[in-house]
């Protein structure tokens, strides 16, 4: 029971950032819409949607590596890992053009 005290309030102390992505097209034009997700790999996957200037932003993300994904139709799915660091927070997504079959 203590440990488990412990394990909790070493958790709610963990610093949080806000981390902002934008995400552009392979000309650099920015996508709207565009769903993006931060898959910490251990706790609930965090997401928003890009705005009218292609840019979202992603609070509550702890420090450490995450998977970062961008979804939307008519481009592939982007996909990196990215550190997360206190000072950190900027990440910007090139999408590449959907293959049509």
């Amino acid at each position: 029971m203590l440990a488990t005290s412990l394990l909790l309030a070493a958790l709610a102390a963990a610093p949080l950032f806000d981390v902002s992505i934008t995400v552009v097209d392979p000309s650099g034009a920015r996508i709207p819409g565009a769903t993006v997700e931060v898959d910490p790999g251990s706790a609930q996957v965090l997401s928003a949607v890009t705005g009218p200037r292609g840019e979202a932003v992603v609070p509550g993300v702890e420090s450490g590596e995450h998977r970062f994904r961008v979804t939307i139709q008519g481009f592939e799915p982007w996909e990196k890992k990215v550190r997360v660091r206190g000072g950190q927070g900027r990440v910007e997504a090139k999408l590449k053009l959907a293959r049509v079959l």
